[in-house]
């Protein structure tokens, strides 16, 4: 499920842009498995590639992109899925591979700015002596206005998301386990082509609540009448997310409390969306 030619061209002129305004020679991009290979975003953007460990992207400002595959049994894979001309593995030493193929200036992309998170420190003392800038946040500012064709992608990924809460209220009855709530969640996407960002969840006693978050990972817990399930679901479309948070109630209506905390909630999101009009800040 690519992209056009024509939206990639659009991504690689902005990226190249940014190389010329940064004087850059070369982009790496890195990314890792975590958060369900979804910590591949920025270099994924250029690559249409999610690797099941890390990988790099290293483009030049002029010529063609080789993608660094982690693993070199899933090199064949990603050749089938990502446009990149050159895919090839990266060997156990991807730093000393990249320092092969670069040269001058280099701008070095993360994960996330946000959180300083970049690639391995073995992988970055392989690279000593070239000209490093950090440009993650720079560049991923490039990603934060999304084109018509990542709009419709969102929309599926978010029918997905939508689909998985609908999921769990159909499916949420006395005696089923947290572990088979998501099963069931998950499979009813994964069937129509989605894959799984999150999928966390905490059942427990609407009138005795013991946590205030959806846990990470489900228990054994069999739901009772009366409970209430509190939810973060992320369903992803090749590489595009949506999110819900919703609380299901187990065969019972929610008590004054919960709905007070609904309210407020409501209200809450309600002032925001009417007052702000900028774009959301691009972690």
């Amino acid at each position: 499920m690519r992209f056009s030619p024509g939206e990639m061209t659009r991504r690689y002129e902005l990226a190249r842009g940014l190389m010329r305004e940064q004087e850059l020679d070369f982009l790496v991009l890195f990314g890792n498995s975590g958060v369900n290979r979804h910590n591949h975003a920025n270099h994924f953007w250029l690559s249409q590639w999610q690797d099941m460990h890390h990988c790099y992207l290293v483009v030049p400002r002029d010529g063609d992109a080789t993608l660094l595959v982690g693993l070199v049994n899933h090199v064949p894979n990603a050749r089938e899925l990502s446009d990149v001309p050159n895919v090839e593995w990266g060997g156990y030493e991807p730093g000393k591979t990249i320092a092969g193929l670069v040269h001058g200036r280099v701008g070095l992309v993360g994960v996330n700015a946000t959180w300083h998170d970049g690639m391995p420190w073995q992988h970055y003392n392989d690279l000593q002596g070239l000209d490093l800038v950090d440009v993650t946040r720079e560049y991923a500012s490039l990603r934060r206005i999304k084109s018509d064709e990542e709009i419709e992608r969102l929309r599926g990924a978010a029918e997905l998301s939508d689909l998985a809460i609908t999921t769990l209220v159909e499916v949420a009855k006395p005696g089923v386990a947290e572990t088979e709530l998501v099963a069931r969640v998950e499979e009813s996407y994964r069937r129509r082509g989605g894959t799984t960002r999150i999928t966390f969840l905490r059942s427990m006693p609407m009138d005795a609540p013991n946590g205030c978050l959806p846990a990470q990972n489900p228990s054994s817990r069999r739901l009772e009448k009366g409970d209430v399930i509190i939810t973060e679901f992320s369903a992803s479309l090749w590489g595009y997310s949506g999110q819900v948070h919703r609380p299901v109630f187990v065969q019972a209506e929610p008590t004054r409390e919960w709905l007070d905390m609904f309210d407020a909630a409501r209200d809450a999101y309600s002032r925001v969306t009417s007052r702000s009009s900028s774009p959301c800040r691009s972690l």
